[in-house]
């Protein structure tokens, strides 16, 4: 699973969404979302710590993992 991770501030993932497109068409499981705060997601990217940030990369990686069978090793 390829986790394409941006920081563009205030931008959702619609402004990087090519590469991850890219990976996609090559076979690979691609997740891409919308970080903190933007596009469709809640909360404040502005008032996050890079821990918060980081969380988030995580608990989505675990949730995907779960969801769709896919493995982390």
């Amino acid at each position: 699973m390829l986790v394409y991770c941006y920081l563009f501030s205030g931008s959702d993932r619609s402004a990087v969404v090519q590469k991850p497109i890219i990976f996609a068409s090559k076979g690979f499981v691609v997740f891409n979302y919308d970080k903190r705060g933007t596009g469709k997601s809640e909360g404040n990217w502005k008032s996050a710590t890079i821990e918060e940030l980081a969380s988030d990369d995580i608990n989505g990686i675990l949730f995907m993992s779960k969801t769709n069978q896919i493995p982390l090793s």
